[in-house]
């Protein structure tokens, strides 16, 4: 299908208007304009993933503020059970930004080993690009690692 559609492309001419000179549309003409889709279908979906994450940051942060003030305002429940209960939620919040940043370091990793494996045959100053992804991924890597061995207290 794509084949085809490049073939009439590169072999077809198109009229601006009846009457007026026709050009013909190659592949040259068309290459300047392939990246609009791509890039729109992107920060489309950037933008739906972030509204998500936001919607469930804020329906999430809105039950913890009424379960808190309700755990607050009964005067049955002491009060060393809240505040284990507020020590748990911050154990979370903790072990969701460690598992963020370890995805995230994964992905420059793989990112900066796809570049240099890309550029492999062609070493000149753009395989930068990949060793800046794969150091910067390493190291995020490893403070994450760093970090949940020290808040594990040794055991992780």
């Amino acid at each position: 299908m794509t084949l085809m559609l490049l073939e009439v492309l590169t072999q077809s001419t198109i009229a601006i208007h009846p009457g007026v000179a026709s050009y013909a549309v190659g592949i040259g003409q068309i290459r300047y304009f392939a990246w609009v889709i791509p890039a729109t279908a992107f920060f489309l979906f950037l933008s739906i993933f972030w509204w998500a994450v936001q919607r469930r940051r804020e329906r999430e942060a809105y039950y913890r503020y009424e379960l808190s003030k309700r755990l607050i305002e009964n005067p049955a429940r002491d009060h060393d059970s809240v505040i284990s209960w507020m020590r748990d939620q911050n154990a979370i919040q903790d072990q969701r930004h460690r598992e963020t940043l370890r995805i995230a370091s994964l992905v420059l990793l793989a990112g900066g080993v796809g570049s240099l494996i890309a550029m492999a045959f062609d070493l000149d100053e753009g395989a930068i690009a990949g060793w800046i992804c794969l150091v910067v991924g390493a190291v995020m890597f490893l403070y994450s690692l760093v970090v949940s061995f020290r808040t594990s207290g040794g055991e992780s």
